[in-house]
């Protein structure tokens, strides 16, 4: 079983890519070095090594367990980490000057919750900085949406299975939200946003497809597709990675060109606390 960050990581085509995305959120949060922040939804603190290249000044939030028991073993034991709901935080009121969510804000159910313990924990004039996905970038649709149906249709003569059935990725989120639709309350104020598109090249790809043979086994719960069971070059199990891996290879290249090879479209959003009236 895939560990949370190596899920991730292929997913999105390495960790290069991922750790690529994250930079550019913070690139564009613009964290100055006196800045005290609060970072909701912080992983495994990959995201947390980064923002603490801008500001030392950073408390950090997580409530998975294991996720934060990784980030306690990479992060200086000087960064404040707390394992809860952010939702229950209790610290003073007013004494943050930037809250940043990153790949964090489709985690609250409702949003409205989100806006309050921001506008709570943000110090006047106070900016909170995070991502929103996107349901598409220019009408084109995250590669994840369709592929698990390309996936599922690549093994069902071989595998019998259901062929009304529709295949989907349970480890992505879709959207329905575009650049145009998106908007926060009146607690804040929309200061800026960038829409930021990532994209499958030719060395993030191989990552993608091993991603891929991952769904297979969840669609199908056959782990022949898995290239640990590739065992000898004449074995079923080296003939079923084989043969998945060259359809899947060969789907992509022929039927989804460069400009639609799209992992993931996002609105980076900053937004600044509004005073109650």
């Amino acid at each position: 079983m895939l560990s949370y960050d190596d899920n991730v990581f292929l997913m999105l085509g390495g960790k290069e890519k991922y750790l690529e995305s994250i930079a550019q959120l913070v690139e564009f949060a613009a964290i100055r070095e006196q800045d005290s922040v609060l970072e909701m939804c912080c992983g495994t603190g990959l995201s947390t090594q980064t923002i603490l290249t801008k500001t030392k000044k950073v408390v950090a939030v997580e409530l998975n367990r294991e996720r934060m028991d990784i980030a306690r073993e990479r992060l200086p034991s000087s960064v404040p980490l707390l394992m809860k709901n952010a939702l229950d935080l209790d610290h003073n009121d007013g004494i943050y000057d930037v809250i940043i969510c990153i790949n964090g804000f489709h985690y609250f159910e409702q949003s409205e919750q989100f806006y309050a313990l921001a506008h709570r924990m943000l110090c006047k004039n106070g900016r909170l900085i995070f991502n929103v996905k996107l349901h598409d970038h220019n009408g084109i649709r995250p590669m994840h949406t369709y592929m698990p149906s390309v996936v599922y249709n690549s093994i069902i003569d071989v595998q019998r299975l259901d062929p009304d059935r529709k295949a989907m990725d349970t480890a992505f989120i879709d959207s329905p939200q575009t650049e145009n639709t998106f908007s926060v309350p009146p607690l804040f104020c929309m200061q800026r946003s960038k829409t930021y598109a990532l994209y499958y090249d030719s060395k993030s790809m191989p990552s993608y497809i091993e991603y891929l043979r991952h769904v297979a086994v969840d669609l199908t719960g056959n782990e022949l597709f898995l290239e640990g069971w590739s065992g000898h070059p004449t074995s079923l199990a080296y003939h079923t990675y084989d043969s998945f891996t060259r359809r899947i290879h060969h789907y992509i290249s022929q039927e989804v060109s460069e400009e639609k090879r799209l992992i993931k479209a996002e609105l980076f959003v900053e937004a600044i606390k509004r005073s109650k009236t």
